[in-house]
């Protein structure tokens, strides 16, 4: 890297078969960010590297979108990011660790896996996205990634079709204050958002607030 960020600042490597260009100037990737008449975020799947266009077939919203679409959307989920800063939110999670501690003490030994961490982080998504905690038992289901496994090899499918599944129960009842109730009713550019824009709503979020994490 230190060659080629001396002599042009960007590399090109080889990846999945297609020929990727790395920024490796600080400068130059933050110009680059700015900039979205010369560079775009709106590729559908493909802002992940390697793409995703196997393992999910919705735009991850608002992530794969340039300004000014990007700032409307962001602002229509920014209220579930800032629940981490409410006292009763912090008290739950709080309550949520201690308890795996306790049980986890009690124990000669564990997977730190699948025994803590995917507990842990499932069970504090619910909190995220205001639905029950019995929901984490779905997602505990999935394994370890909701998109790959192994060597790339493809997955997705069991976590769109719990998506949409939430979505027409959302659509069906009316009215929740849970990510999906609340989605369905979000409106962009002064119409409702499409079950596919709600998807990819929820589709980061799991990506992000799960499989990263």
């Amino acid at each position: 890297f230190k060659k080629a960020r001396q002599e042009t600042g960007v590399l090109r490597a080889e990846l999945d078969g297609e020929n990727i260009p790395l920024i490796l100037r600080h400068k130059d990737l933050r110009d680059a960010a700015r900039d979205t008449t010369a560079f775009t975020s709106d590729t559908p799947c493909r802002v992940p590297i390697p793409s995703e266009e196997n393992v999910r077939s919705v735009r991850q919203l608002p992530i794969e979108v340039d300004p000014p679409a990007h700032t409307e959307y962001r602002a229509l989920v920014e209220p579930f990011f800032k629940r981490p800063n409410e006292p009763e939110y912090v008290e739950k999670v709080e309550a949520l660790i201690a308890g795996l501690l306790e049980r986890t003490a009690a124990r000669p030994s564990i997977e730190v896996v699948h025994d803590f961490a995917l507990p842990l982080q499932c069970r504090a998504l619910t909190y995220l996205m205001n639905l029950p905690e019995s929901e984490a038992e779905t997602w505990l289901g999935w394994g370890t990634h909701v998109f790959r496994e192994g060597e790339g090899t493809k997955k997705g499918a069991a976590l769109e079709q719990y998506i949409y599944r939430r979505i027409d129960l959302a659509l069906a009842h009316p009215g929740g204050e849970d990510f999906f109730g609340v989605l369905t009713r979000c409106t962009f550019q002064g119409r409702l958002l499409t079950r596919d824009e709600v998807a990819g709503f929820t589709n980061l979020m799991f990506a992000g607030g799960r499989d990263t994490i």
